[in-house]
Order: C-alpha cells, then sequence, then structure tokens
C-alpha cells in the first residue's frame, strides 16, 4: 500500500491521496487500509519513517564507519548520493507542497548526522550554528537541483555542497 500511495503522490501531489483512491488503485477494499493503517495520515508518517529510518541507517555507515577525508570531500558524496536514492519521494516530502512535519524531522536526524562528522574538527563552540546552515544549505541546494532538472550529476552536486561547506568553515576557523 505504501508503494502505491507513493505512485499516486508522484502524480496527484501529497495532499490528494485519498484512502479510497489508494484502495482502488492497490485492488483492495477500504476495510482492508484500514486494518493496516487509522487514516491517510498515518500512512503518510509509516511511509516517513520508512525512509528516515532507512536514510538514517544509510548515511551513518557511509559517515561514521568508512572515515572521513580532511576536505569532507567523501561525506558530501555519500550524503548526497544517499539523498538521490530516494528520488521523487523525498522531493515530494521535502519540495514546496511537501509534509512540514517530515522537512522538521528530516533536519533533525541530518543535524544528528552532521553533528557527528564536525565534532573532532575543532569548532565546538560554533557547532550548533555549523550544523543548522549545513543542514539548510543541502535542503535548499537539493531542491533547487532538483526543482531545476538536475542539471548537472550526482557528482557534481557533491562537489558543490562539498565546496560550499568547507569553504565556509575554513573561514570561520580561519
Amino acid at each position: 500500500m505504501i508503494d502505491v500511495f507513493w505512485k499516486l503522490a508522484e502524480e496527484k501531489g501529497l495532499d490528494k491521496v485519498t484512502a479510497s483512491a489508494l484502495a482502488k488503485e492497490a485492488g483492495i477494499n477500504r476495510a482492508t487500509f484500514y486494518a493496516y493503517f487509522t487514516d491517510m495520515d498515518d500512512l503518510i508518517f509509516q511511509a516517513e519513517e520508512q525512509i528516515l529510518l532507512d536514510m538514517r541507517t544509510k548515511m551513518a555507515d557511509a559517515l561514521l564507519q568508512q572515515g572521513l577525508s580532511a576536505d569532507l570531500s567523501d561525506a558530501a558524496t555519500k550524503v548526497v548520493e544517499t539523498l538521490a536514492q530516494y528520488d521523487e519521494k523525498l522531493f515530494l516530502l521535502l519540495g514546496e507542497n511537501g509534509d512540514s512535519h517530515f522537512v522538521s524531522m528530516f533536519r533533525q536526524e541530518a543535524s544528528k548526522l552532521f553533528s557527528m562528522v564536525f565534532s573532532d574538527k575543532g569548532i565546538e563552540m560554533y557547532k550548533d550554528y555549523i550544523v543548522a546552515y549545513v543542514t539548510s544549505a543541502f535542503l535548499g541546494v537539493l531542491n533547487f537541483w532538483h526543482e531545476s532538472g538536475r542539471k548537472i550529476s550526482i557528482n557534481e552536486m557533491a562537489s558543490i555542497c562539498r565546496k560550499i561547506t568547507v569553504g565556509g568553515m575554513k573561514l570561520l576557523c580561519d
């Protein structure tokens, strides 16, 4: 049912998918839908939690277990590649007509990961500000990239994000 939800959300928009439309598209009756979900908000919440859990696991593995280079190039590439795996789902949730609850949850998750990445960079006094900036910047740049038709590759996106982040940190630490 969640897969059918994503299909309908891509076609109609997040707020336009109904339990009736989902049940019809999935070939089930509405009672089956309500056996698994209390309502559409519950389905959306579960779909979002599924994405956040998967992203949390993949990004933590990529960022923390493989180690980071001094210029954060590995981190930027891994983050952008991980986010790109969610393609339309992520941009439906984070975009202009997305879900503000998911945006907030995504920021919290991203902030935790960025905090871990920056924990040993000698910038403890400014860490919370840097994490807030980097998280917002990544979201903004990724949304712009998606909305403008993805005119550059994932690797180019990672390079831009890394250069902006590292350049800003260097200015702060000087």
